[in-house]
Formats: C-alpha cells, sequence, structure tokens
C-alpha cells in the first residue's frame, strides 16, 4: 500500500501504509489526526514527504510502494501484431477477389458473404490467439514480479528487507510484532506458518529460534544436570538476548508445560531452575503456531489439547493463517497440477470425506511431475494415499465436475 500525500489550505495530509515510519514523522513533529486517520504537517514539509517517504497525490499513475516489484506489460496488442491482423485480412479478401470476375459478382453473392463470414471469423481467432498468448505471459509476469517481490520494513535500528513470496497475512504478522504484542497464528497443516513467522523476523532483523510441541516446563525453561550446568533453550535464549522465538505445534503440548510462560509473557520476566530471574530483552518476540485458536481438538486435529485462558490472553493479537490459493498456484508452478489439487480439496470438504490436501501435497505432486510421473500416479502417491478405493473416486469425481 503507498502513502498519500494531501494538501489543504493550511498543512498537508499524509495516509496510507505509515506506521513503519512512524517515529520518522514524529521526528519532524508530524500530528496524527485519529478521525482522519492521517498524519499533518505544515505545508513546507511538502517536498521532504515526497522525497524521503516517496508519497504521491491520489490518483496519481507513478505511485512508489513498499512492494517493489518489475512493470507490468499492458494486455494489448502490439502495433506489430495490429499490423499483422491488418496484412492477413488484406491478404485473404485480395486473394478471394481474385477469383471473384466482377460480372460473375452477382452469381457468387453467397460466396462473397462467406468470405466476410470468414475473414471475420479468422480475425476473432486470431485475435484470441494472440489474447491467450498476452495471458499467459502476463501469468508469467505475475509470477516473476511475486518471486522478486521486495518488502522494506523500517524499524529504530534501521531498513530490513525481505524477499520473494508471502502469505497476505504477512504485513499484519509483523505489524503486531513491531507494536510489542505476543501473537498466535493458527492455521492448517501445510499453510506456510513456520516461514511466515521467519519472515517475519527477517523483516524485523532479529535471530529466528523455535521449538516445538512440550509437555514439560524443563522443555522451556531448561535444566541443571548433575553436575550443576544449567542448560538453557531456545526460549530462554530468545528471552535473554532478544529475537523471534516460534512455539510451533503449541496447541499440541502440555497445558502445565506452557503455563510456566505466564509471567515471562505477561510480565516480562521469568525464573529459571539455575535461580536467576531473568529480565525480558527489549527486542525478544514470541509467535505461537498452532492448528486451532486454543479450544481443544477437532475432527481434523485430535491431538490438540484446550490451552488455558489465561495462556491464551498473553497473545494479544490472534491470526487467522489459512491457505491462500494465489500463494499456493505460485510456490507450486504447475497451474494444472495445483488446479487438480484444489478442486480435490474442496471435493473431500463437500463430500465429508476426512482428510488433509495441503500445499505440501500441491508441492509434492509437481516435483514428481517435473521428474516425468503421470499426474494420476502422482495423485495416488499424494493427496490420495491412504483412502479407500470409495473415497478417492468420490473426491476425484467432484473434483472433475467442479
Amino acid at each position: 500500500m503507498p502513502i498519500y500525500i494531501k494538501k489543504t489550505d493550511f498543512d498537508i495530509e499524509i495516509s496510507g501504509d505509515t506506521y513503519p515510519m512512524r517515529h520518522i514523522l514524529k521526528n519532524h513533529d508530524a500530528q496524527w489526526d485519529a478521525k482522519a486517520k492521517a498524519w499533518s504537517l505544515p505545508l513546507t514539509a511538502e517536498d521532504w514527504v515526497r522525497r524521503e517517504l516517496g508519497a504521491v497525490e491520489r490518483g496519481s499513475h507513478t505511485v512508489v510502494t513498499k512492494y517493489k516489484e518489475r512493470d507490468k506489460e499492458a494486455a494489448t496488442l502490439s502495433d506489430a501484431d495490429l499490423q499483422r491482423l491488418r496484412q492477413y485480412v488484406d491478404k485473404a479478401v485480395d486473394n478471394k477477389a481474385e477469383a471473384l470476375k466482377p460480372d460473375m459478382a452477382e452469381a457468387n453473392a453467397a460466396d462473397i458473404q462467406a468470405l466476410a463470414k470468414s475473414v471475420n471469423t479468422s480475425i476473432i481467432e486470431e485475435v484470441g490467439r494472440q489474447n491467450e498468448a498476452l495471458v499467459q505471459r502476463l501469468n508469467e509476469i505475475e509470477k516473476e514480479a511475486q518471486a522478486n517481490r521486495v518488502l522494506e520494513v523500517r524499524t529504530s535500528e534501521g531498513a530490513h528487507v525481505v524477499k520473494g513470496l508471502a502469505h497476505p497475512l504477512l504485513d499484519d504478522l509483523i505489524t503486531g510484532l513491531a507494536a510489542g504484542l505476543h501473537v498466535w497464528v493458527a492455521g492448517p497443516s501445510g499453510s506456510g506458518k513456520t516461514h511466515g513467522a521467519m519472515q517475519a523476523a527477517e523483516a524485523l532483523g532479529l535471530k529466528f529460534e523455535a521449538q516445538g510441541a512440550m509437555t514439560m516446563a524443563h522443555e522451556l525453561t531448561g535444566f541443571v544436570d548433575a553436575g550443576g550446568k544449567y542448560h538453557e533453550t531456545p526460549f530462554v535464549r530468545a528471552f535473554r538476548s532478544g529475537g523471534l522465538i516460534l512455539l510451533d505445534e503449541i496447541d499440541a503440548g502440555s497445558n502445565e508445560a506452557l503455563l510456566c510462560l505466564n509471567a515471562a509473557l505477561a510480565n516480562g520476566f521469568m525464573s529459571l531452575p539455575s535461580g536467576e530471574v531473568l529480565q525480558a530483552h527489549k527486542d525478544f518476540k514470541c509467535v505461537g503456531a498452532a492448528n486451532t485458536f486454543g479450544n481443544g481438538a477437532t475432527a481434523e486435529y485430535v491431538g490438540r489439547v484446550r490451552i488455558d485462558q489465561a495462556f491464551l490472553q498473553r497473545f494479544g493479537m490472534r491470526l487467522d493463517w489459512g491457505y491462500n490459493e494465489d500463494l499456493e498456484r505460485q510456490m507450486t508452478c504447475n497451474d494444472e497440477w495445483v488446479t487438480r489439487v484444489q478442486r480435490a480439496r474442496k471435493s473431500a470438504s463437500v463430500h465429508g470425506v476426512k482428510v488433509m490436501i495441503t500445499p505440501r501435497q500441491s508441492q509434492a505432486g509437481a516435483k514428481l511431475i517435473a521428474m516425468g510421473m503421470d499426474a494420476d500416479k502422482a495423485a495416488k502417491l499424494t493427496y490420495l494415499s491412504g483412502l479407500s478405493a470409495e473415497q478417492a473416486a468420490m473426491i476425484e469425481s467432484g473434483a472433475k465436475n467442479a
């Protein structure tokens, strides 16, 4: 989202994606107008806003955004293509006219009408082929743009850049963490929660740490061995020195293990088995990745536990990190195959077949097909694996009719 500038009689208003540079605006005596949802600055600051923040007037065709993508080609026929079409039509008319003698025009009226219809049909077919090629090229350009997408995040420590494909909720995740909130990210298997957390750490210039499902408190707080040596955990390391800790599969562990973190997440301190009382580093960030919102087991995730509400309240922001089919398509790089998998996913849901068809299977099948495997066999070895013949037939039939 770009940053916009609007001039009034007395000052200028700055709106849009101003969150990453709010500290810069404050340093230049900008005032936040909550009602207008914009910053205001004196008119004399206009040049600085345009130059430093890349702000543009609304409606401008030269918008500078925080996403630096390659320019997209226009979805129109080129002059050369139009000239080729004209030559094609002229040649068809000349050839037919040569075959028809003037004194036989009346007798060949039906042929002349057929010529007009033929030429018109040929033009439509030719333009259709051109547009099909253009659409294909534009799709390629879109994929290239997404692959080369650059997200720039400015913090008090400087600017950090994240490149490549990203989930649509990545911006929200980064914003929540930058605001000092711990974030609960709930989504199905294979939706990219771990990758999103890694990108958020990169965007904020933080070291990334991760821990899996925990059943005992020492897995989070560490332990003292028989020799009296304390062994710290990734969580303690991030808490002490700063960094983003991902508590992966957080709803698959035990409440006993998680409750020891209440004080750490709520008040910023924790007591270690070594006797040390540790204060949270100013750059400590926590992301809890789960398949549920902590309300217990579901039909798909039978091993998930109901999380203590006091612990859940420590996460000030909760994101519903679902599958994003556009992102899945871009990562799979096989449109025909990913369309088949996505239709199969919908078909399974409609027919009540309890099976998980995830983007991981889209990517796995695409790799098999790239190695020369038949798509039907790839389907049997990926998203249809483990199903009965009746269930597989039901899913495939529904997918074909979608």
